[in-house]
């Protein structure tokens, strides 16, 4: 028996027992009425194959479903606008030297043809919705040596557990897996697989069959400085099968975590997160329930139960069909048991009503604020109004970052430098940690109420300079124009340094004084030459000359 496995096996037992004791039952309810391609696991079963997203066949208001769909992509459209993000430093004087920024801008460009070569603008989308959809998700980031390309793997609720450190950021993750024997036999080798693999793999007709494979990543557990791992890495990293009790199929380590976890909103140190589809998981069962009620009031309305004599006792239903009944005495023929009189219309508007509080608890209003806009509204009272509801997405936006994007674009530097993508280092950004500035829809929301209240300051200053021209002097120019220059992300070849400007206003002082110097020389030669045209006595024209 393998101590350090069955450790690392209890380690997992554990945090899958809080995850289906606490969770699990909300992200089941969720899967169904928000989003049912998504999750894994999440009822209990170790077989993937039955319980996999399946198609939706009971859920009749999609109206969660959409609004979700609709967040997921509004946040990946405001936050991956064109030029998303920009490379800067801390030392802004020494961003705009030209060595410096030229090296800054190359490492951009190579940073966005990695990205745009990569998975990652696909992989995104997904990572909003299972974020958005149940306030959890976890993305691994690796790379492709051989061709020098990065890979993002998204995964979706159920098929993980997590736990957070001190700090309540995300350091562990366990992973289920679903691999045919081929797959396993290729990524780990023959002889490391188990006896069951070995058989599957051996017979050509089953090496498709799947096997559940765990992956284990956390902070390593046996607190050995003379372990190799443990002296080398911060985290270990291994696979292994859970009825296996003596080896791993792969055991290794990793100086950074490969991966980021983000949660949309937490409580305390909750380890999985809260999100909008929470908020209204009961109204969107009572959707559900509306619309259940409102198809069996048309369907009594089309075809209602019926009363009819006794010796009827087959009546022909069909449109059309013709039926024979004893009415002698005045007994009916076939009638409806009672009458159905719905009000469609009263119940089609608390349905409808229903669906647009689902849309604006999940955002819906801020992302489709160019279609809901008043026709009369110029197109700047419209970038002001979207801007200013973006902002209502100002913590989970942050949340994003500091979880999510920040630790993402760590991981991906690392991969970079490994994969010899990262240009030649100027000497003057020795131990100068880069600075990553995010320049979407979003982070210019943010921005662009900076720029107003600037804006507003400046108009007051001008006003102010009316009354007193030395109010003027309370603007820093440079400073102003260097910040509102950022925020409205203008490239930074289009903005001076402060050598070059100091540079200009030397050569204009330079210029207005050798023009000062001409004037005078000008009108001295005016002057004598007035005088030498006069009648003037020399006394005279000295004191003129004075």
């Amino acid at each position: 028996m393998n101590k350090v496995l069955e450790e690392i096996k209890a380690q997992h037992s554990s945090y899958q027992n809080v995850f289906d004791n606490y969770y699990a039952y909300d992200f089941r309810q969720i899967n169904k009425y928000f989003c049912p391609r998504r999750g894994r696991y999440l009822s209990g079963t170790s077989e993937v194959s039955k319980d996999t997203g399946a198609i939706n066949y009971t859920t009749l208001d999609e109206a969660g479903i959409i609004a979700l769909r609709t967040l997921a992509a509004g946040l990946f459209s405001g936050i991956h606008s064109s030029k998303w993000f920009r490379l800067g430093l801390a030392d802004k004087d020494l961003e705009k030297y030209t060595p410096v920024k030229l090296w800054l801008d190359e490492l951009q460009n190579r940073w966005y043809s990695l990205l745009d070569a990569s998975n990652f603008y696909n992989a995104m989308p997904v990572f909003y919705l299972e974020l958005a959809g149940f306030g959890t998700e976890f993305m691994f980031c690796n790379a492709h040596l051989p061709t020098r390309s990065l890979i993002f793997t998204p995964l979706t609720i159920g098929e993980y557990v997590i736990d957070t450190d001190e700090q309540n950021k995300v350091d562990t993750i366990f992973r289920r897996l679903d691999m045919s024997a081929r797959n396993m036999v290729n990524m780990f080798g023959y002889e490391r697989c188990s006896q069951s693999v070995q058989r599957a793999y051996d017979k050509a007709s089953s090496r498709s069959n799947n096997f559940q494979v765990i992956h284990a990543l956390h902070p390593y557990l046996e607190k050995d400085p003379s372990n190799f791992n443990y002296r080398n890495f911060e985290w270990s990293d291994s696979y292994y099968e859970p009825g296996s009790t003596d080896k791993f199929l792969k055991r290794g380590g990793q100086t950074e975590f490969p991966g980021v976890g983000v949660r949309w909103t937490t409580t305390g140190q909750d380890v999985y997160g809260g999100c909008p589809t929470m908020d209204v998981l009961g109204r969107s069962r009572g959707q559900q329930s509306l619309w259940n009620t409102y198809y069996e009031l048309v369907e009594k309305e089309a075809n209602p139960p019926t009363v009819s004599p006794r010796e009827l006792t087959t009546p022909n239903l069909s449109p059309g069909g013709h039926n024979y009944a004893n009415t002698l005495g005045g007994a009916p023929g076939l009638t409806p048991a009672y009458q159905v009189r719905p009000n469609h219309q009263g119940l089609r508007e608390v349905i409808e009503y229903g669906s647009r509080m689902i849309g604006e608890a999940l955002y819906n209003d801020l992302f489709k604020m160019l279609a809901l806009a008043p026709k009369q509204m110029t197109a700047t009272e419209v970038v002001e109004r979207q801007s200013e509801k973006l902002l209502q997405l100002g913590p989970v936006f942050g949340r994003i970052q500091s979880e999510g994007l920040s630790p993402l674009f760590d991981r991906m530097f690392y991969l970079m430098n490994r994969m010899d993508l990262v240009p030649e280092w100027p000497v003057e950004l020795d131990d100068m940690p880069l600075k990553i500035e995010f320049k979407g829809l979003l982070a210019k929301a943010h921005k662009m109420a900076d720029v107003q209240a600037t804006n507003q300051w400046i108009g007051t200053i001008g006003g102010l300079a009316q009354l007193d021209p030395d109010a003027v002097d309370s603007i820093n120019v440079d400073e102003t124009a260097d910040s509102i220059a950022d925020s409205l992300d203008v490239p930074r070849m289009n903005v001076r340094s402060q050598d070059e400007r100091e540079m200009r206003r030397q050569q204009r002082q330079q210029i207005a004084a050798q023009q000062a110097q001409l004037d005078q020389a000008a009108q001295q030669i005016d002057m004598a030459t007035q005088i030498a045209n006069s009648d003037m006595d020399p006394e005279s024209m000295q004191q003129a000359a004075q």
